[in-house]
């Protein structure tokens, strides 16, 4: 199975940064912390990036505390 960092996701399904805080109802620059520091994300931002990417969770890393 292939695994993606949420970076990978967001490209793999065509998002920008902006367009992902957008559906995530945070701003631009608290998304890009999400990308650099994975394991910083909220379950609910976590399973909203899955969803929004329709890449599993379990084939995205977020790190040991956010799934």
């Amino acid at each position: 199975m292939i695994n993606f960092s949420i970076a990978q996701a967001r490209k793999f399904s065509g998002k920008t940064q902006k367009e992902m805080a957008k559906s995530l109802g945070i701003c631009v620059d608290t998304y890009r912390n999400i990308e650099r520091h994975p394991n910083k994300a909220t379950i609910w931002q976590a399973q909203k990036i899955s969803e929004i990417t329709k890449i599993p969770c379990d084939n995205i890393f977020f790190g040991g505390d956010s799934t």
